[in-house]
């Protein structure tokens, strides 16, 4: 029999018995409903130790990667230490290493972890302003032996916290960072290596998918890569030269910046809807990657669109973006 670690208790697990089956006979409140692996109520985070295949059936294959399992489908055949997903996303000291603007209401905000933290280019964190106020901001960089998280931060109207990033945040202040979160990220399944990748944006949703697309990069991504990122002005886009920069050597990866309305500030952009520009790419998005973050109605109405031509939902990784004041 195998022996189940939770919050620091240890339990032996019957024959025949599931990890959700042994927690909940030891009292705890563990979320459930199925418990046939249908609704994934009770998904769970591994700390140590392998869990059957089928215990991570149906689920994406960035949350197989980040350790994710359905706890209602797995006998253990080893010994376990596990955590409910709310359970990781401990927080971080960092200090401020620079701000810089982008554009006129987006600033640049690059933190030095006090200790390293485990992540992927394109997941999230929570950035705290004090015990009471956060928000959640994408990561936009490769983890590095720095430490280094940066971040993308627009400044919203009335905004407290994006207010406070802009006009009192300076070099040197420490801050705390939670996380990280999310599964929209380069996955590093080898068939996945080979497929096609759409990443799609808008605003700062540029964030996630520049680290993405770094990551991809960075992994010698065989397939083609196409980039779209979108504005109302053109004058909105930003890291336009970087991005251009960044993929001058590779003649697989296509980076197409859009604005609904072009002043000629940014040279070849596209003039016109970003979703009807994402759907002229191919005929199909069957055996495609698709990465889409920003604006949250266009993101739903481009996932919507991929989706009836022809992409799988669990190959849509979607991140839309609420704003906050």
């Amino acid at each position: 029999m195998s022996q189940l670690s939770f919050r620091g208790n240890k339990y032996i697990v019957k024959e025949g018995d599931t990890v959700l089956d042994t927690l909940l006979a030891h009292g705890h409140n563990i979320p459930c409903s199925c418990k046939a692996g249908m609704c994934h109520a009770c998904k769970m985070k591994i700390v140590q130790g392998n869990v059957p295949q089928i215990a991570q059936g149906g689920l994406k294959d960035t949350q197989i990667e980040e350790g994710y399992f359905l706890s209602c489908q797995c006998k253990p055949q080893e010994d376990l230490c596990v955590c409910l997903p709310t359970e990781v996303d401990k927080k971080y000291s960092a200090q401020v290493i620079s701000l810089n603007k982008l554009s006129d209401d987006i600033i640049q905000l690059i933190v030095k972890l006090k200790h390293p933290m485990s992540f992927h280019a394109g997941q999230f964190i929570n950035l705290w302003k004090d015990n009471y106020l956060h928000r959640s901001y994408s990561i936009a960089n490769l983890p590095s032996q720095e430490n280094l998280i940066e971040m993308h931060i627009r400044h919203m109207p009335k905004g407290e916290l994006s207010s406070w990033v802009f006009y009192k945040l300076k070099e040197g202040d420490v801050v705390d960072i939670q996380g990280p979160l999310g599964d929209c990220f380069y996955n590093l399944n080898k068939e996945n290596k080979t497929k096609p990748i759409l990443l799609a944006g808008t605003g700062t949703g540029l964030a996630p998918l520049y680290g993405i697309l770094s990551d991809a990069l960075k992994q010698k991504h065989q397939g083609k890569i196409y980039f779209y990122h979108g504005a109302l002005l053109d004058k909105q886009l930003y890291f336009v030269k970087k991005i251009r920069q960044l993929i001058q050597n590779y003649d697989s990866v296509y980076y197409i910046p859009v604005a609904l309305k072009s002043s000629g500030f940014v040279k070849d952009v596209v003039e016109g809807d970003l979703d009807k520009e994402v759907l002229k790419t191919t005929d199909s998005f069957d055996g495609w990657n698709v990465y889409l973050c920003g604006d949250a109605q266009m993101v739903r109405k481009i996932q919507k669109q991929i989706f009836l031509k022809g992409a799988s939902l669990k190959s849509i990784h979607a991140d839309a973006f609420i704003p906050h004041a």
